[in-house]
């Protein structure tokens, strides 16, 4: 059966997780646990914050980096939003005049059923 363990760094107090397993080593006559890390524990959540299981240590990206990062996807999605806009207004302009030539060619045909309903003599 699979546990977690917490280890906590002396120096720097920082918690690491490790999902323990004991292994019956039969030629010593006991159970020897297998650790797997699982990554860093934040310290105001308590959460398990994963690792990539990759070696060395990850670059950090600088604070400016990620804020114009952040930036870049702002203006990309305003601009896509007003892009948005202007198609829903022309396409409603379209609309309009669609619906008001419809309306036009129904009174035409209304006029000329009227006019050959006065053609067409009864019996």
């Amino acid at each position: 059966m699979a546990s977690i363990v917490y280890y906590t760094d002396s120096k720097t107090g920082a918690v690491s997780a490790y999902r323990s397993e004991a292994v019956w080593n039969a030629e010593k006559g006991y159970s020897v646990p297998k650790r797997t890390y699982l990554g860093r524990v934040d310290p105001e959540t308590h959460e398990i914050i994963p690792s990539s299981h990759k070696r060395g240590r990850p670059t950090k990206a600088s604070g400016s980096d990620k804020l114009s990062e952040l930036q870049a996807k702002y203006d990309a999605a305003r601009h896509e939003l007003q892009e948005l806009k202007q198609t829903s207004d022309e396409l409603k302009e379209k609309n309009k005049a669609l619906e008001k030539r419809n309306a036009d060619i129904l009174k035409t045909l209304k006029s000329m059923h009227q006019q050959l309903g006065a053609l067409i003599p009864k019996e």
